[in-house]
């Protein structure tokens, strides 16, 4: 897998573009995976056969403010992961010149998230391999639309039919989403050239207002089950 990437200078620029500082992840292997097949496009200029899961890192220290653990995906079907490498957060124009999500393709990433990572359970292999498919297809559409693994810019299969299959829910699921915006998107930009890029997620906070309801709602619970107790 190798695609030419930016130099350790644009890593920085990128850095300084964000506000994020240069952390050294550690790989410490898949939360769960499963082996994938896909193609870039169907003439099958890109091709990849192996696994595909989420990636359990780490960042001592929290440089990254993402948590010191935590799993991410990747986008760049052309690099190779290695541990101990440089990644800065790059959310301002992800992944650079090499590799730039368009418009369209950072706006299917981020509503596929938000419309199915809820379902995904990271340390189930099957789930892990299907949302890595769908992350794939969503980062290397060009046209706008449904996405398929079927066709289109990128088309995947799994090794098993119940993968493929969740990851069309994955995908079905942008089609119905209620546009509320649940997760953080948050694209990390490896700094060596020849390594992958990432992505990963955070929930969004609830509001203070939501929490001061939540709180009310609960005391409100609480009172009407003392209330019945009393009677």
């Amino acid at each position: 897998m190798n695609i030419i990437k930016t130099t350790i200078l644009a890593g920085a620029l990128a850095a300084f573009a964000t506000g994020s500082s240069a952390a050294i992840l550690k790989f410490n292997g898949f939360s769960g995976q499963q082996t994938v097949s896909v193609d870039s496009n169907p003439s099958g200029t890109l091709k990849y056969t192996g696994s595909a899961g989420g990636f359990k890192m780490e960042d001592t220290g929290n440089v990254l403010g993402l948590g010191t653990n935590f799993v991410a995906f990747c986008l760049d079907l052309a690099g190779t992961l290695q541990t101990g490498k440089n990644y800065v957060i790059n959310n301002v124009d992800p992944y650079q010149v090499d590799r730039v999500l368009t418009a369209l393709q950072r706006s299917n990433v981020e509503k596929l998230y938000d419309a199915s990572y809820s379902m995904v359970n990271v340390y189930s292999n099957k789930d892990a391999a299907a949302f890595q498919l769908a992350l794939w297809e969503a980062a290397y559409e060009t046209t706008a639309g449904p996405l398929s693994l079927r066709s289109g810019s990128r088309i995947g299969s799994a090794d098993t039919y119940s993968t493929k299959r969740r990851a069309k829910e994955f995908l079905a699921a942008m089609e119905t989403w209620d546009g509320v915006n649940r997760y953080n998107v948050n694209f990390l930009d490896a700094d060596d050239r020849e390594r992958q890029d990432l992505v990963m997620a955070t929930v969004v906070p609830l509001p203070a207002a939501g929490l001061l309801l939540l709180g009310g709602l609960g005391a409100l619970g609480a009172i009407r089950r003392r209330s019945k107790k009393k009677s």
